[in-house]
Formats: structure tokens, sequence, C-alpha cells
């Protein structure tokens, strides 16, 4: 009798802890086709179906983070590509740092420039060297300034030389814009002279 009724107890506590799962937990057997069918979705021509896509993906969180991340690296669209830059960004899995990191040398400038802001919404230290390549050599002014951007909000001091050159030499103001900005978060004190002259010899 005394083993049955620890059973009966033990069966018990599992059932109250099973019931009082937060919904995400539980394992929906239709998430992975849904996962799949929205990812899909992001290549609609539609806008609105774009967004809303992004937007579902985002709220299903961590258990979408792979497929976004594959379609990141391997879609065609660009569009489907910026859509998993945000949706990645949003999430908030520094998982997916290596494939943003790997679309940052995408062809198109507008994927490299939503990958490089997604990489400062993760804070991941490791996507420093990279995105100051991107405020280095890139070739589209965009890509620069959401990567100088980025910098500022991971908050790696190693960035600062690399940021005042671009607030000093770059030809895009909105790349000389971002620089300062995210020399202003940074706040290394080696970052006030050339912000100073900026702001009285700067023609923009």
């Amino acid at each position: 009798m005394k083993k049955f009724s620890i059973i009966f107890l033990v069966l018990s506590a599992f059932m109250l802890f099973a019931l009082n799962l937060p919904a995400a937990e539980k394992y929906d057997p239709k998430l992975p086709r849904k996962i799949e069918n929205l990812v899909k979705q992001l290549e609609d021509k539609s806008v609105k179906k774009r967004q809303t896509a992004t937007k579902e993906l985002i709220r299903i969180g961590k258990p979408a983070v792979t497929e976004i991340c594959f379609a990141l690296n391997n879609s065609d669209n660009r569009f489907a590509k910026m859509c998993c830059a945000d949706a990645l960004g949003a999430i908030g899995d520094v998982s997916a740092v290596p494939s943003l990191i790997r679309a940052l040398t995408d062809q198109k400038s507008r994927v490299r420039a939503f990958s490089a802001r997604a990489l400062g919404e993760l804070g991941d230290a490791s996507a420093v060297k990279s995105l100051i390549k991107v405020v280095k050599k890139d070739d589209a002014s965009i890509a620069r300034a959401f990567a100088a951007t980025a910098l500022g909000k991971l908050g790696d001091r190693e960035a600062v030389s690399t940021l005042i050159n671009a607030l000093t030499r770059d030809e895009a103001s909105e790349v000389k814009i971002a620089s300062a900005g995210a020399l202003a978060m940074l706040k290394d004190i080696t970052g006030v002279s050339p912000l100073c002259e900026a702001l009285l010899d700067d023609r923009d």
C-alpha cells in the first residue's frame, strides 16, 4: 500500500507539472511544417505577407532559428534573406551568429546591411572582426553604415580606430553619421578629438 501511495504521488506531481508547462515548451507536431511554410512565405511578392511571416517566425522564436539560418544562407530571394536577418536579430539566439557573419559577404548589399544590423542586436563579440571588415571594405555605403552602428552596439573598443577612420575619411555621409553614433556608444576618449573636428569642419 505504501509503495502504491508513493507511485500515485509521483504521478500526480508529474501531471501537475505537465499541465502547468508554458505553451512554448509543449511539443507541437505541426510546428516544423508551419515553420517551413512561413519561411517559404518570406519569398512572397506581397510585402504584407512577408511581414506577417516574419512576425510569426519571431513569435515562434528559437525552434525556427535553424530553418531561418538555412534560408538566409541558401535562398535566391533577397527579400527573404532580409526578412531572415531581421527575424534572427529579433529572436536573439546567438546560435545564428555564424550564419549572419556568412551573410555579410552576400552579393546583395541590403542583405549584408540587414545581417550587420542583426549581429548588432545579438550582441555577440565574435562578430566584431567581420563587421570591422565590412566598414573598411564593403563597396555599399548602406552596409558600411549598418555595420558601424552594429559595432557601437557590440561595445568592443577594438572597433574604435576603424570607426574614427570611417568618420574622417569615408565619402558617404550616412557612414560618417553612423560612425559618430557608434563612437558615442563606445565612449572611448580617443574618439573625442575626431568628433570635435567633424563637428567643426565636416560639410554635412
